[in-house]
């Protein structure tokens, strides 16, 4: 992934500060990678954690590195459909950045068609880098899920506890 650091504020910690929006995004990205269900989980203490669980298709190493840590890629062009049928939610490519605006890294872990595959998006990382950020990969020989994704949430900077009652959450 090449960038300059200050793109990926701009487009995920500036224009994602709160957690509602943070999590529908994280959601929507589930319903286009055809999920049917996407779980939730809010972690409180002193290593809070939110983790979000889709039980769709995954992403190969492949898709990981040309389409997912591809910033700005459009994925409503000639109005893409995702492999189940769907009509994309996502636009601009930046909702993976989303998570930046309320917290300093994720883990990433995924299994598409059996294979699975974690890596991590950590901001320091990223800031310290020159402009170039290669996350490190690990090809998994036992999952921790069977398929779709999980990405767990950590360096979470909201001190307080989550207020889950206050946030709507989409169905789809």
């Amino acid at each position: 992934m090449s960038f300059n650091p200050l793109v990926i504020d701009d487009l995920g910690a500036k224009l994602y500060s709160t957690l509602p929006p943070v999590i529908a995004e994280l959601i929507a990205n589930g319903y286009d990678a055809c999920a049917s269900r996407v779980n939730l989980d809010f972690i409180e203490g002193d290593k809070k954690k939110i983790i979000v669980y889709d039980d769709g298709l995954g992403m190969s190493y492949e898709e990981i590195n040309d389409k997912y840590l591809r910033i700005g890629r459009k994925k409503r062009i000639n109005d893409e459909q995702s492999k189940c049928g769907r009509l994309s939610i996502g636009k601009k490519g930046i909702g993976k950045l989303a998570f930046f605006g309320i917290a300093g890294c994720a883990e990433i872990e995924t299994v598409h068609e059996g294979k699975g595959v974690r890596f991590e998006m950590d901001w320091d990382k990223i800031e310290g880098s020159s402009g170039d950020y290669e996350p490190a990969f690990a090809i998994l020989e036992n999952p921790s899920i069977s398929k779709g994704t999980k990405i767990t949430l950590t360096k979470i900077f909201k001190k307080s506890d989550f207020d889950i009652d206050s946030m709507a959450v989409p169905n789809f």
